[in-house]
């Protein structure tokens, strides 16, 4: 009880002393509060970030997170519920990387361009890319990500250039491990399915959409059905277990963390973990190497990442922008690359001693960045999506032959972005 009246006198006290500052009423100590709209971060690192902008700001500004989430579906239906409201509070928006011409085209988020052409030069192309919606930037990319393979350097010598390369070594290790499974990956009806389901379609030199955004391409030639040929493939032959139409990242990594696979694709996050994770059975077993691609084509790398930007109802522009300038900065990209392990945005960070003290790969990504590619640019991408990885998971299921879940998906994508996508 004690604890409560002192608890309570604070409280009193502190509501003095804040309307004693002359501050408004969304202000504390006469800090302007930006509200910021993102995900949730156990590890701590963003709100260390937070505080360190404020104080080389003067405080002139207090950053106040608002969790998203949990899922990337969840926080958008979340972000696009209060925006479409127009919700003043947000000041502050984390971006995923596929949301920016949805975003955009709503007027949800703030034309930057101007702001960001002092330091639009430092971010890597494809990164600013995902930010930009018809020659205009919405935001600032903060982290970015490629995928990598892994595979077990116990046996394994060198890791495979193309998929059918991988497909070869699977087999002669399977001679020696008959248990053991070859190439574990992200084949669940979800984003998780898309990125992946991109990457194999581009390293067979397919695009989902012409240069307009009006088209689909998926029907054109036979390199979709071929694609996915292969990849049923995988799970008939016994490269990939059956399962693997389940997995998004985290159940691969268990899969390949607990020793039962040669092979995974994942995103670099996933090194650290299973180097740390007590359970782990691959610890100094393992190494990563840039994902394969076909034969006779160039692999396909589908950035993720995340961007900041400033929503179009903040009544604090110049705060918000002052803040996000700070939070996108290389320091502070370094930070989250270091605790987070999400990758920075910024070019010459690669190339930082420092960092690459720190993260070992970090040649190897951005080796993998460099030749990244955004997924496809479209106000109508949450039905897109919704096409490509359905129809990859019932191929991967065996629901669909190839040359079927290449036609639907087609007609799929194209009827999305005719705006007639399916209810």
């Amino acid at each position: 009880m004690q604890r409560a009246f002192v608890v309570l006198g604070v409280l009193v006290l502190s509501s003095f002393v804040a309307a004693g500052c002359g501050g408004s009423a969304d202000s504390a100590n006469g800090a302007v509060e930006i509200g910021f709209m993102t995900f949730g971060d156990p590890t701590g690192a963003s709100a260390k970030m937070y505080r360190e902008c404020e104080r080389e700001s003067g405080n002139a500004y207090k950053i106040v997170p608002t969790t998203m989430g949990p899922t990337v579906d969840a926080a958008r239906e979340q972000l696009t519920r209060r925006l479409g409201a127009g919700d003043s509070s947000i000041d502050l928006i984390n971006l995923d990387v596929i949301w920016t011409s949805e975003f955009a085209d709503a007027g949800w988020i703030r034309d930057i361009t101007a702001e960001i052409e002092p330091i639009k030069s430092q971010f890597w192309a494809p990164s600013l890319g995902s930010a930009t919606r018809k020659g205009k930037i919405y935001a600032v990319p903060v982290n970015t990500n490629a995928a990598l393979l892994y595979y077990r350097t116990d046996l394994v010598k060198t890791p495979p250039k193309t998929w059918e390369e991988l497909v070869t070594s699977v087999k002669k290790v399977q001679q020696q491990h008959p248990e053991m499974t070859g190439f574990v990956f992200q084949g669940a009806p979800s984003e998780s399915g898309t990125v992946d389901a991109l990457e194999f379609l581009g390293g067979h030199g397919v695009s989902v959409l012409d240069e307009t955004g009006k088209k689909s391409l998926i029907d054109k030639g036979d390199d979709a059905e071929q694609t996915f040929t292969f990849l049923r493939k995988l799970v008939t032959d016994g490269i990939s277990p059956k399962v693997v139409t389940t997995f998004t990242e985290e159940e691969t990594r268990a899969a390949f963390q607990n020793g039962s696979s040669v092979y995974m694709r994942n995103w670099p996050y996933a090194k650290g973990l299973m180097e740390t994770d007590k359970t782990s059975k691959v610890k100094g077993k393992f190494a990563l190497a840039p994902l394969p691609g076909f034969e006779g084509y160039q692999p396909a790398e589908i950035l993720g990442g995340q961007n900041f930007g400033i929503s179009n109802t903040t009544d604090n522009p110049k705060e918000a922008w002052e803040a996000l300038k700070c939070l996108t900065s290389a320091k502070m990209q370094g930070i989250k690359a270091v605790e987070k392990g999400e990758l920075p945005a910024i070019e010459a960070s690669y190339d930082d001693p420092g960092l690459i003290a720190k993260i070992d790969y970090l040649p190897i990504s951005k080796a993998a960045i460099a030749k990244g590619v955004n997924r496809p640019s479209t106000p109508y991408y949450g039905d897109v999506t919704s096409a490509i990885y359905h129809g990859y998971n019932d191929v991967l299921a065996g629901r669909a032959t190839p040359k079927e879940a290449v036609k639907r998906m087609d007609e799929r994508i194209q009827a999305a972005i005719d705006g007639k996508a399916e209810i």
